[in-house]
Order: structure tokens, then C-alpha cells, then sequence
């Protein structure tokens, strides 16, 4: 037996619109929100992170009226906090009678700062890239090395102020370890500070050959989701690479699974 229904023209308009929406609102379930501390010009971090998945969306925290950032911050399932100039020294209470920190810009300093605090009261996953990892580090108690060259008498991190490719070696036991799938790799960095101090709660995952911290992640005492910090940056080298593909698959994989 068949039945047919009848639907008035009113019913039908209904009907389509309820279609349109649950339809919607499912697409937008789906829909993952990226909030990045500031935006390179080039974009670089979203072309990095768009390759991978190119359902994405993001939102640039640096350039917010300062009523809007909550909300876009409580929207965001994953936050990236971006490389780029000094963090002021006296985030961290230390003395910079030389001025080593250069172009220090307090409002970025104020909001990756918040950030931090913001992914760790809300669980949002985190990644740390270069200034990244180290605005990490003094958010949360850390300090930083002012100088390489000067105070470690280290020159393998940058050249002429331009990006220069070194080996990491990755520590036996480190958590995150697996998802680097190579002990060793090369990567490419850009900084003349470093960490100096480690914040309580985060474990070193990587060094240099000069024994610089190349990489950080949390593990206590209170859980979080996803809190990486690395002082390379994988935006700039092979995508294929395991210090730029394995970082970035285990991001988004924290990305998709924040609620």
C-alpha cells in the first residue's frame, strides 16, 4: 500500500526551510575556528594549516576592537600563537640594560598572553611557533635567554637575521616523541632568544646540538588537551618533513576534537 501526503504551498516553504536549516547547522557543527595571535602577510600559518584541511576558518586576535576578543577567543577551537619580534624582558622580570629586546610591541605581549591563559582555563589546544613557544614559557612563569650569540655564544640559530636550517634531536621518552617519527630532523629557524627558564608543567621534547630548547609540551600538573611550543618554524620548511607534517596532523587532530 502506498500513501501520498498532501502539502499546502504555506507547508511547503516550511518544509524547504527546514531542510535548508538542520542542513546548515550540521555543515556548522563541522566547521572548525582557528584563532591566530597575528597574521604574517603572507599568510603563511593558514596556507600551512589549509593544506592539511581546507574547511578551516580564522580569525587575526591582533587586529580585534578589544570588546570582541572573548568572543572570538571562546568561538576558537584551536589557538596559534605565531612567530615574530621580541617579547618585552620586563613580561618576564628581567633586566635588559642592553636592550637586546627589539621592536617589543606591549599589546601583542598583553594578548598572547591571554591567550595562553585562555587555552588552559578552556582546553583549547595550543601551538606555540618561535616568539610563540616563548610567550608560552614567560606566561606561565618562564624567562628567557636575552641574547644567544652574547649570553650562549650560539650562532646556529639565525644568520644576519634570516632563517638558517640546524638539526633537533629529539629526547628518549618525550611524550610527543611518536608523533615526530624521526630522532633527528632538520628544521628551520629565525630567533636570537631562547628559553632560558622552563615554566613549571611543560617538558622539553627537543634540543639543538647546542643544547637550546627546540621544543615543549605540556604535562602537568593540571591535564590540557593540546600545548605545544615549538622554536622552529615548520610554515617555512618541507611539508613533508617530520618537524613541519607530524606537527601540524596532531594539531588539527586536537582541533577537531575540541567541542
Amino acid at each position: 500500500m502506498t500513501h501520498s501526503f498532501y502539502f499546502s504551498p504555506m507547508q511547503r516553504k516550511l518544509w524547504i526551510l527546514f531542510l535548508v536549516f538542520t542542513s546548515f547547522s550540521s555543515g556548522a557543527q563541522q566547521e572548525k575556528w582557528i584563532a591566530i595571535s597575528w597574521y604574517y602577510p603572507n599568510q603563511a600559518y593558514q596556507h600551512w594549516l589549509l593544506e592539511a584541511d581546507s574547511t578551516l576558518h580564522f580569525v587575526n586576535i591582533y587586529t580585534l576592537p578589544d570588546d570582541s576578543i572573548d568572543y572570538y577567543l571562546n568561538l576558537a577551537d584551536g589557538y596559534v600563537l605565531t612567530g615574530g619580534t621580541d617579547i618585552s624582558a620586563s613580561v618576564y622580570d628581567t633586566p635588559d640594560p642592553f636592550f637586546h629586546c627589539k621592536d617589543v610591541d606591549p599589546r601583542r605581549d598583553s594578548l598572547e598572553t591571554l591567550m595562553v591563559h585562555k587555552a588552559f582555563a578552556k582546553w583549547v589546544p595550543v601551538l606555540g611557533v618561535c616568539r610563540g613557544m616563548q610567550i608560552m614559557n614567560v606566561a606561565l612563569g618562564g624567562t628567557l635567554v636575552l641574547d644567544l650569540p652574547e649570553q650562549r655564544n650560539t650562532m646556529i640559530h639565525q644568520i644576519s637575521g634570516k632563517d638558517i636550517e640546524h638539526d633537533v634531536y629529539v629526547l628518549e621518552g618525550a611524550y610527543f616523541a611518536p608523533h615526530f617519527e624521526a630522532d633527528t630532523f632538520l628544521v628551520r629557524s629565525n630567533h636570537h632568544q631562547a628559553i632560558d627558564l622552563l615554566a613549571e608543567g611543560f617538558e622539553v621534547q627537543a634540543v639543538a646540538e647546542d643544547g637550546i630548547i627546540e621544543a615543549i609540551w605540556w604535562e602537568g600538573p593540571e591535564p590540557h588537551p593540546f600545548a605545544l611550543g615549538l622554536q622552529w618554524h615548520p610554515e617555512r620548511m618541507d611539508p613533508h618533513s617530520p618537524g613541519s607534517a607530524d606537527v601540524r596532523l596532531a594539531f588539527l587532530d586536537a582541533v577537531r576534537k575540541h567541542d
